[in-house]
């Protein structure tokens, strides 16, 4: 992991226990598994934010521009 910052959390009982025995499943670290699960989630966040703008953008009706240009398209 090249570039790390180190930091303390605090995670349920539970939750470090399933991240402890698949730390161990896939020896690797603790460290490794959290940080790949962090990073899977923001990514999938930044994802579904650029999905909400692309819809926001697409959700207007179009212009005048933008009837003539897809109509003219239609037509080969």
């Amino acid at each position: 992991m090249g570039n790390t910052v180190k930091t303390a959390i605090s995670l349920q009982k539970p939750v470090f226990r399933r991240v402890d025995r698949l730390a161990r499943e896939m020896k690797t670290s603790r460290s490794r598994v959290i940080n790949d699960a962090i990073d899977q989630f923001v990514r999938r966040r930044d994802d579904e934010e650029i999905t909400r703008k692309l819809n926001e953008v697409y959700s207007d009706p179009p212009d005048e521009e933008e009837k003539a240009f897809l109509a003219y398209a239609a037509e080969g």
